[in-house]
């Protein structure tokens, strides 16, 4: 560990902002994650890693650790800008589809936990959720039609 606080204590202020750059990008682009599920993720805040990729901070040795044993990025990748987009992650195994899986399934405990939802709600909501997003907005069009028309009838019903 020692020798790793050495190795980061080198890097120039340019190496720290190409790897905020890279942070960025890898967040952005490739795992399509906002600001607060890759803190998340990472168990960081997320003002934290807003101040890294801001520039308004150096990210730390361990962040940098974290990130490379999380998601098993590649270290040349991260620290160096070495290697295209097919080399960010060391992995096969870890994939984007993975990582979004994995917070999406952190965010659906923490909606549950926040809501006391059972599980035959936790199941409508994944279902849901598993459809596109033009399937979404039909099922919310047709569920404001059915309100609609079932408003009227009741205001029909009762004068």
């Amino acid at each position: 560990m020692e020798n790793n606080d050495l190795f980061f204590q080198n890097l120039s202020t340019d190496d720290y902002s190409g790897i905020a750059a890279r942070v960025v990008y890898l967040r952005t682009e490739i795992l399509h994650m906002s600001q607060s599920q890759f803190a998340s993720l990472l168990k960081i805040s997320q003002t934290y890693l807003s101040m890294v990729e801001n520039g308004k901070r150096q990210i730390s040795g361990p962040i940098i650790q974290r990130i490379i044993t999380t998601l098993s990025v590649n270290f040349e990748w991260l620290v160096y800008g070495v290697g295209n987009d097919d080399e960010i992650f060391l992995s096969n195994t870890i994939t984007k589809e993975y990582l979004k899986s994995s917070s999406k399934s952190s965010s659906l405990s923490a909606l549950q936990a926040a809501y006391s939802l059972n599980a035959s709600e936790m199941d409508y909501i994944s279902w849901y959720l598993s459809l596109s997003r033009e399937e979404r907005k039909q099922y919310v069009n047709a569920m404001k039609t059915i309100s609609s028309m079932t408003k009227l009838t009741i205001r029909q019903d009762h004068p």
